[in-house]
């Protein structure tokens, strides 16, 4: 089966790029011609993706763009259509929305499309610039939705967010696995990093939104935990990303003012082959979003077996598998619902790692690209068939 991964903003890198790059990976190991259509672009943001030798990348686009507020239709050459038309795909898999980009893909097919929302249509999201995104789904559901055969789900929150904007849509649930580096380092971290003699270590990585991510709440939530706690060594917060909307400046501000600017570290992004062993340093991770679908961090640090502290925003826990699990702890992202918990993992963090490393197999298992892989080629399947 050949399969093209369409998405336009693929080399510039984020945390989307590098789950259509954890599934094309894993969709070649099984088997599957693999490819990835993009736009060309320069200084990824987390650095360059580095596909396997079984996934290949076709680009296009001349940079020129019609502009619509915040959204762009990139120009299509004849002869970049003609290219790509003749890849001749038994399957398009349409990644994340609101990309008017998107539209080319029934335009230069007419095999099965199966579109991944990637959280686009979380009430939140649709929320912000309402009006520009009611005028796309108007245009969108004639010139891309008709076409879609089935819209893939990470989570059933997500799910129930694409039920709610297109309640004809006809969906499937798969979630995906780790960031592809630390999927790639998993077989040489086998134990996490247990009996440490300094301090417990919390950490938050990824783009530094305060808004969206919940930092200010983490930051607000961490300090109220350690208020009136005689510590020896107190606990640590590092927050590691790209600035995103110039949040670093006063989310250390913040830290300050609440008087733990010695113990919370604010640091720039680093190289995707850094984050397992980043990762690997800390004791408890933690995701406060206000709004998130599936972020790759937090499944990173789950299959490297850590303990975390979720907020019921994120869609990953609405799925039973996670949410279950007795070293996960979901909270509303609120500062005395977070600051709670964190209090509870200081006071239980042996507990919590011993249930950490129970659950590490299951979760390697359900956090696994090789099954994504296989269910989604199933779901193509039965599309090609119909």
């Amino acid at each position: 089966m050949r399969v093209v991964h369409w998405y336009p903003n693929f080399l510039a890198g984020g945390g989307v790029a590098n789950s259509v790059l954890g599934l094309a990976d894993a969709q070649a190991a099984a088997g599957a011609d693999t490819w990835i259509a993009s736009l060309a672009h320069r200084d990824p943001i987390y650095g360059a993706l580095r596909p396997s030798g079984g996934v290949r990348i076709a680009t296009w686009g001349s940079g020129r763009a019609l502009r619509w507020g915040g959204l762009r239709l990139h120009a299509l050459r004849r002869r970049q259509a003609r290219a790509l038309g003749a890849l001749a795909p038994d399957v398009v898999h349409v990644h994340a929305e609101f990309n008017p980009d998107n539209w080319w893909a029934p335009r230069i097919w007419t095999c099965p499309i199966v579109l991944s929302p990637h959280g686009a249509f979380h009430a939140t999201v649709l929320g912000r610039g309402a009006r520009g995104k009611s005028l796309y789904l108007a245009v969108a559901r004639r010139s891309l939705y008709e076409k879609v055969g089935r819209f893939h789900v990470l989570s059933p929150a997500e799910q129930a967010d694409v039920a709610t904007a297109l309640p004809t849509a006809r969906t499937y649930c798969v979630p995906q696995g780790p960031s592809p580096a630390v999927q790639e380092a998993l077989p040489g971290l086998e134990e996490p990093v247990n009996g440490r003699t300094g301090p417990v270590r919390l950490m938050f990585l990824g783009r530094i939104d305060v808004q969206v991510k919940g930092l200010d709440v983490l930051v607000e939530a961490f300090a109220r935990a350690l208020h009136g706690r005689a510590l020896a060594m107190p606990p640590t917060l590092t927050i590691v990303g790209p600035d995103w909307g110039n949040g670093a400046g006063p989310l250390r501000e913040l830290a300050c003012r609440l008087g733990v600017g010695e113990l919370v570290e604010i640091r720039g992004p680093v190289a995707a082959d850094e984050v397992a062993g980043l990762l690997q340093t800390c004791d408890v991770y933690v995701q406060l979003s206000r709004n998130e679908s599936s972020p790759l961090s937090l499944n990173d640090a789950l299959a490297l077996g850590k303990p975390a502290i979720v907020s019921d925003r994120v869609g990953t826990v609405s799925c039973e598998e996670i949410a279950r699990l007795p070293h996960v702890k979901v909270v509303a992202p609120s500062v005395v619902e977070a600051a709670q918990a964190i209090g509870e993992a200081l006071d239980d963090l042996d507990g919590l790692r011993r249930a950490a490393r129970e659950a590490r197999a299951e979760l390697r298992d359900f956090l696994s690209w090789e099954s994504a892989a296989r269910r989604h080629l199933k779901a193509y399947a039965s599309l090609t068939a119909a």
